[in-house]
């Protein structure tokens, strides 16, 4: 087609069909351009982007070609680096830079995995990279890199709501556990003894709550303000009124407004309320 019509790379035509009267009956168009077939694809998939040290992780990873279909009985090289040192529970800790290399072949799907074991990284927290390489039989050179984190030791107070109750929980190297705790409400010096998981009623005047466990010496605060308040508010037309109601399940004390523009006079009107600490308000309607 080229050859025939003269055709210029990088420009736009045009395809019209005509009757014998020569009125236009279909019409598209297309753009005329060069380019390389080259659509091989390398895909990688890290299990987890935290690594614990009682737990390995693993890299998945596909290959395809510029049809779609997987590349076979292909080698491809995975490298996993050792990047900045968080923390070490070694007197001498030595990390090599690059902590593990293996080749794997794709399969006959075009997928291949490796774990990466807890050992490599020994008595440290750390930042770690996963690169994955892919040679083709033509020299294409494919190239993937993820990343992740190793915890050898890891501590974590995790806080979730429920209604109207606020709830409490110790994880030790991602694991949840049952533990004694020392919590405090805000500046109070007050100490209440408490075994996690712990819940309680939600209190909005409380500001944080700060929890030590004694057995590990962890210390960590929870801000309110930090907390999913879970608020929602809907609204929409029925008949001829706005009408807005609004989802509180942790009965927080709140005020807010309604405003009506008209477009054409730009008048505003408002209309202010107190809401009740209910789980369901109905707001005032505009009509």
């Amino acid at each position: 087609m080229a050859d025939s019509l003269n055709l210029k790379l990088d420009q736009r035509y045009t395809v019209q069909l005509r009757d014998k009267r020569g009125r236009i009956v279909a019409s598209t168009n297309f753009k005329y351009e060069d380019y390389e077939l080259n659509g091989n694809k390398l895909l990688v998939k890290l299990a987890s982007n935290v690594q614990y040290a009682s737990q390995s992780n693993r890299m998945d990873i596909s290959a395809t070609d510029a049809n779609g279909l997987p590349l076979r009985e292909v080698n491809v090289e995975v490298t996993v680096g050792r990047q900045q040192v968080l923390k070490s529970y070694a007197q001498i800790l030595s990390l090599p830079d690059t902590l593990m290399s293996v080749q794997a072949e794709l399969d006959a799907s075009g997928k291949a995995s490796v774990d990466i074991p807890a050992r490599i990284f020994g008595a440290s927290d750390c930042f770690y990279t996963v690169n994955v390489v892919l040679l083709t039989a033509d020299n294409n050179r494919l190239e993937q890199q993820s990343k992740a984190t190793f915890y050898y030791s890891c501590y974590d107070m995790q806080c979730t709501t429920q209604a109207d109750t606020i709830c409490f929980s110790f994880f030790d190297l991602g694991v949840e556990r049952p533990v004694a705790a020392e919590l405090t409400y805000g500046e109070k010096k007050e100490v209440k003894k408490v075994r996690l998981p712990y819940r309680e009623p939600f209190n909005q005047a409380v500001t944080d709550y700060r929890f030590k466990i004694p057995e590990t010496g962890y210390e960590t605060t929870i801000a309110s303000a930090a907390l999913d308040s879970k608020l929602e508010l809907n609204g929409g037309i029925e008949k001829d009124s706005f009408c807005v109601s609004l989802s509180n399940p942790l009965q927080l004390e709140l005020s807010g407004m309604c405003i009506k523009a008209t477009a054409c006079c730009r008048k505003v009107r408002e209309k202010r309320w107190n809401t009740n600490p209910e789980r369901s308000i109905p707001l005032p309607s505009i009509t």
